[in-house]
């Protein structure tokens, strides 16, 4: 391109990601348009679309980015690099890189800032950041479970919605579903449920309640609270995607015999035996419990336990 500087065409002439990394926490310091369009360059390389899904070799090549984000307060640089570490995780490894280079705790702190746009992009990330498995969830401590339920309570829906997604999940760990209960987010979450949502908002709660309640105790929780019957209304919602998500949610809950005469008061069991007769391929499928051959038709036939 004409005009271009000598670092410029060289980031875009490169065909290492690891220089575009260091391009934009190095840029940032001295000049952020460079360090942007090396932002750019990493959301197109990393998109997936080419199936181009570089991973990082180690975490410490991330400690500067992060460092990056800790240290900066003008909302161009935050995004910029809230960007970068989107874009990093289209890789399933490189979330896991992200958390073992201390990512969560600068996340965590813009999350709770005042400037909305960032916290949103942040809670993006944090979503993101959560799609991975075993003992790296437990890097997210009280303080950001914490932090992501403050979210829920005084946020545009969009923030709203990628915080209730993230503690989703976040539930699958134990640890984190008692910390969760602790905080209270149980009664967040049915509070979400309400008609005065958005679509993505109710989604999002109805998965991060299924995530919640493998726990018996949590199941009894979710009906003391009033959530079984108010999942047994979503399961009739007018978008697909909220059925869906409700029906996961009711199937999950109708695996505990002691709540079955409560669905079934409710018109629960009518309607997941409805669902597993569905002609929709995902509305049947919700139905089939985790051991393939119990679907919920056979779940309704077993005795009721008061």
């Amino acid at each position: 391109a004409v005009g271009e500087t000598d670092t410029v065409k060289k980031m875009r002439e490169s065909k290492h990601d690891t220089l575009l990394l260091k391009t934009i926490h190095r840029a940032a310091n001295t000049d952020l348009l460079v360090a942007e369009q090396a932002a750019k360059w990493l959301e197109e390389r990393l998109s997936g679309k080419d199936g181009h899904l570089p991973c990082v070799r180690n975490h410490q090549q991330l400690f500067p980015l992060v460092r990056a984000l800790r240290g900066r307060r003008r909302l161009e640089e935050q995004l910029m690099i809230l960007r970068a570490m989107r874009a990093l995780c289209n890789n399933p490894q490189n979330r896991s890189m992200l958390i073992m280079a201390g990512a969560v705790e600068p996340l965590i702190d813009v999350l709770c800032g005042a400037k909305t746009e960032s916290a949103q992009l942040a809670a993006y990330v944090v979503v993101d950041m959560t799609k991975v498995e075993g003992d790296l969830l437990a890097n997210f401590n009280v303080s950001a479970l914490a932090a992501l339920l403050h979210t829920m309570k005084a946020s545009p829906q969009p923030l709203v919605a990628a915080a209730a997604q993230g503690l989703g999940n976040l539930a699958a760990s134990s640890s984190n579903r008692s910390h969760i209960m602790q905080l209270d987010g149980l009664k967040y979450m049915i509070a979400l449920l309400g008609a005065q949502w958005t679509e993505d908002v109710r989604c999002a709660a109805c998965q991060a309640i299924r995530a919640l309640v493998v726990d018996d105790p949590i199941k009894y929780k979710t009906l003391e609270y009033g959530g079984v019957e108010r999942i047994i209304e979503l399961c009739e919602a007018i978008e697909p995607r909220v059925q869906l998500a409700a029906m996961w949610a009711l199937v999950e809950l109708a695996q505990n015999s002691r709540l079955k005469y409560n669905i079934a008061k409710h018109g629960g069991l009518r309607i997941l035996c409805s669902a597993a007769c569905s002609a929709n391929e995902d509305v049947q499928a919700s139905t089939y419990l985790h051991q393939p051959s119990l679907t919920c038709l056979q779940l309704a036939c077993t005795p009721f336990v008061f």
